[in-house]
């Protein structure tokens, strides 16, 4: 019965944005630099049950660094509080000019069953309507970031 709950809930947000049923989606920022010599991507992945935060290095070779935690209840919840679907729907898939003259990159990606959406904007500049998810992922990413160390 939860399969079939879960399945018809995916339809109705790829359908409509019907935002009754956002436990089964996966929420990601990323953020990327092209010309650093740090670890310029990184992304944060937050799902129901787990939080994934991996970053890796420009150079040769790509040294890549992971943690993946556990528990992501209260913060799945406290993030998916913070998201409008209907107006991240609505967004451009590209605001302003990404990484032009080396500023940076940021996106939130969105997936819910087989159907995904990213929106790109420049580092440090996330659109009104994303302000406060994107505080409450970096937030998260700030905090792995440390542990990753």
């Amino acid at each position: 019965m939860k399969t079939i709950t879960l399945t018809t809930c995916m339809l109705l947000f790829l359908a409509t944005g019907f935002t009754g049923c956002k436990t089964s989606m996966v929420i990601s920022r990323g953020t990327n630099f092209n010309n650093c010599q740090g670890y310029c991507h990184q992304v944060l992945t937050l799902e129901e049950k787990k939080i994934t935060f991996t970053k890796r290095r420009n150079t040769s070779p790509k040294l890549e660094s992971q943690m993946m935690v556990a528990r992501a209840g209260t913060e799945y919840q406290k993030v998916l509080n913070t998201f409008d679907v209907k107006s991240f729907k609505a967004l451009p898939g590209t605001i302003g000019c990404p990484d032009c003259a080396d500023g940076g990159s940021e996106w939130i990606e969105v997936r819910s069953g087989w159907k995904k959406r990213r929106v790109t904007f420049e580092f440090g500049h996330a659109p009104e309507v994303l302000k406060t998810t994107v505080q409450e992922l970096k937030a998260l990413q700030e905090g792995l970031n440390k542990k990753i160390n």
